[in-house]
């Protein structure tokens, strides 16, 4: 099945694992030892860029097949079918992404209602995400990391989420799921999946472009370049029903956050640089918008181990600071060692001092 003019799945090299096993498929060094493996995603495995798939993500071919492509879309972007944009640092990005910000909740809600409309012409429709995008787009040019996430996540995200949109539709029959997720980063798999879809219906020219550095969304705005008043919308009402909204989601987390470090928590300071692996679910994660990051479900690996928290154990990182805090009551120092193992919390990390009662410092990375 072609979406893709030149992206051949059947040169992509594939691990498919469950708790038991790895199998590999087009892969021409598959290790003898098995990896680690906590997510879909592409990796290097025996040296070669693979796409991994957990089979426990999907049910039925229905669903595990369009994952395979979305996955091995992401090896061809990474072997050379993407031009690199500029660099940035993700986690910092995502710490200041907007999605707790009224005016932007605002425009991602217009945009899923234009996206859904029917009964909007193509055109005025086309227009009208084109005004969305653009001021949405003004917003996150308040902090340059956050707009270039954006960029980064529509050219690789959205459209692997097209690839995978477009297989599941063609090849099984399932209809295309609607653009949901409201402000959060995780909008960008259905809504640029959706507007890879526009763009074919428009008859644009816009995956070359993509491929060379471009995004989606700038292809639309260069296409639609006239403003466009969204006021008739409903932009003023939904804006004050969002405003509540915010409010209301903000009191939430830091009502989660205050409850799970009243019992005890632990707080860790990382070295500005040291290298850390993140595996997390990106829908369970908050991003506050000040350069802090309220995770369910995380695991950091470290270069003196590794921090390993259920969904039901929420931890706050302040990219900032450089801090990670947790809930944690069996905490035990000994020797430079940082060790926990209590229902939700794993703590196995070296070479740590401590600085004060259940604050920590990792050094020596």
């Amino acid at each position: 099945l072609e979406v893709w003019s030149e992206f051949d799945v059947g040169r992509i090299p594939f691990a498919v694992y469950d708790e038991r096993e790895v199998r590999y498929l087009n892969h021409p060094s598959p290790p003898d030892e098995p990896p680690e493996l906590h997510a879909a995603t592409d990796m290097k495995i025996g040296g070669v860029l693979t796409a991994v798939v957990p089979a426990a993500y999907a049910k039925d071919e229905a669903e595990l097949v369009p994952l395979a492509y979305h996955e091995a879309f992401h090896v061809y972007q990474n072997s050379g079918g993407f031009a690199r944009g500029p660099g940035f640092d993700f986690f910092a990005a995502l710490a200041h992404y907007p999605e707790l910000d009224a005016e932007y909740l605002t425009l991602c809600l217009l945009e899923e209602m234009f996206f859904t409309d029917a009964a909007m012409e193509l055109e005025q429709k086309a227009a009208a995400l084109a005004q969305a995008a653009r001021e949405r787009h003004a917003i996150l040019a308040r902090n340059e990391d956050a707009l270039q996430l954006e960029a980064f996540s529509e050219r690789t995200e959205g459209t692997a989420s097209y690839v995978e949109h477009r297989v599941a539709h063609d090849a099984f029959g399932r209809p295309y799921p609607p653009v949901s997720g409201g402000s959060k980063r995780v909008r960008v798999y259905s809504a640029g999946a959706a507007l890879g879809r526009l763009l074919d219906v428009l008859g644009a020219n816009w995956k070359r472009p993509v491929e060379k550095g471009a995004t989606p969304s700038g292809v639309l705005m260069d296409a639609f370049p006239n403003d466009v008043d969204l006021r008739p919308y409903g932009l003023a009402r939904m804006l004050e029903q969002t405003r509540a909204k915010v409010k209301e989601l903000r009191d939430a987390v830091e009502t989660e956050l205050s409850r799970a470090f009243s019992a005890g928590a632990v707080t860790l300071t990382l070295p500005p640089r040291t290298s850390i692996y993140r595996s997390f679910n990106p829908q369970r994660v908050t991003s506050l918008g000040d350069g802090r990051l309220v995770y369910r479900g995380l695991r950091f690996d470290l270069p003196g181990g590794h921090v390993q928290l259920s969904e039901d154990v929420p931890a706050l990182e302040n990219v900032r600071s450089h801090t990670l805090r947790f809930p944690a009551q069996e905490v035990r120092f000994e020797d430079g060692r940082l060790l926990a193992n209590e229902l939700g919390v794993r703590i196995h990390l070296g070479q740590v001092t401590q600085e004060g009662e259940r604050t920590y410092r990792l050094t020596g990375h």
